[in-house]
């Protein structure tokens, strides 16, 4: 306790375990002194955990359910629903959100009755993760779940974790009072797009990077979008020449470097060096595969467009600043127009969306068409 506050010292880390007379109990593994006060002869010690569980009999028996408590959130009416294997699934938000920090709604799964898989717990955690991350991907902005409840047979658990505020929405590709036919659709095709749930993750979380900068703002999009290439794009297919053949050549360039009398020993690795690069597809080449792979329509997006998206890209990168910051805004809304299409065909999801390019408007997924009137 005596080094607790000095400088360079990491904070240390409790477990607490305790119980009330009427049965609950509360435990954490990790908890640490965040505070102190002395006032009036008493002291006074704050504690702080990153996680928390707390047990609680309850009054009635209940079938396995789960439920995420989340902050952010926003929907309309009586909420959303969808079916999986694993039980109905509900959803509900507020129209408004005070703060970052308040919890506006839930997210629940409840088990059918019947036999159960072995792991309902863990496969219905796994489902919620997943529909949070689809409504994050909705709202435009992150959603996270501070609580936990997990109630089984007479008993309710609820974990309380050290989680950070929601994120700001921007760009939604769903509105907020017509999320039920995406939320079913999500829901009924988890079984189907759960496989890609770690890769959506990483491209959505890098498209709800906040920022007061437009060149962050449009990098972060292009880094989604190179994510999602570099996940599912097989490596042979992200090569110009097949690898055996580029070592070859590879070879022959470096002996030819190896040859030259007027090249100097670090310029000669410096070349060397560049070499390792020479063999992948382009940005624009592994966009253009990814519509293919996944058989998304290009309505709209130009390999003008996606010229321009990579030479933006490699402008900010070296100057830190676009040349033209005039039209950069239209350029992030193209790259999260295509980031969107791209999601969406990983989520299995048919339906309309908002669409920014132009102007904001309705289209239909998958053909990307607009909606007449919208």
């Amino acid at each position: 306790m005596q080094t607790l506050g000095k400088s360079g010292t990491e904070i240390a880390e409790f477990g607490l375990e305790c119980s009330s007379e009427s049965g609950k109990q509360l435990k954490s593994e990790r908890v640490f002194l965040a505070g102190y006060s002395h006032k009036s002869g008493i002291l006074e010690i704050s504690l702080e955990a990153y996680e928390a569980e707390l047990r609680i009999q309850a009054s009635q028996p209940s079938p396995p359910t789960l439920q995420f408590r989340l902050r952010g959130i926003r929907s309309f009416g009586p909420g959303l629903n969808g079916t999986t294997r694993l039980g109905k699934v509900y959803a509900r938000g507020m129209t408004e959100v005070s703060g970052p920090y308040a919890i506006t709604g839930h997210l629940t799964v409840r088990a059918p009755e019947g036999e159960l898989p072995a792991n309902w717990h863990g496969e219905a955690n796994d489902l919620l993760l997943h529909l949070r991350m689809a409504l994050s991907f909705a709202n435009g902005g992150h959603l996270s779940s501070p609580i936990v409840e997990y109630w089984v047979n007479d008993t309710l658990t609820v974990t309380f974790c050290r989680t950070g505020s929601s994120g700001t929405s921007e760009l939604p590709v769903q509105h907020f009072l017509n999320l039920q036919p995406f939320f079913y659709s999500v829901a009924a095709n988890f079984d189907a797009a759960r496989h890609n749930r770690d890769a959506l993750a990483n491209a959505i979380g890098w498209l709800h990077v906040e920022t007061t900068h437009d060149e962050v703002r449009f990098l972060s999009g292009m880094t989604a979008l190179e994510h999602l290439a570099s996940h599912h794009l097989p490596e042979q297919s992200r090569q110009l020449i097949a690898a055996p053949d580029f070592e070859k050549l590879r070879s022959e360039i470096e002996a030819l470097l190896e040859q030259s009398a007027y090249l100097s020993d670090d310029v000669k690795q410096a070349l060397k060096v560049r070499l390792e690069g020479l063999n992948r597809q382009s940005l624009v080449q592994n966009i253009r595969a990814l519509f293919d792979l996944w058989g998304v329509s290009k309505t709209d997006i130009t390999n003008k467009m996606l010229r321009r998206l990579v030479t933006t890209r490699n402008d900010i990168v070296h100057r830190g600043i676009a040349t033209d910051r005039k039209t950069l805004w239209d350029l992030i809304v193209i790259v999260r127009e295509i980031n969107a299409r791209l999601i969406f065909a990983l989520l299995k999801f048919e339906g309309n969306y908002e669409c920014y390019m132009g102007g904001r408007h309705m289209r239909q997924f998958p053909s990307c068409e607009r909606i007449p009137n919208s």
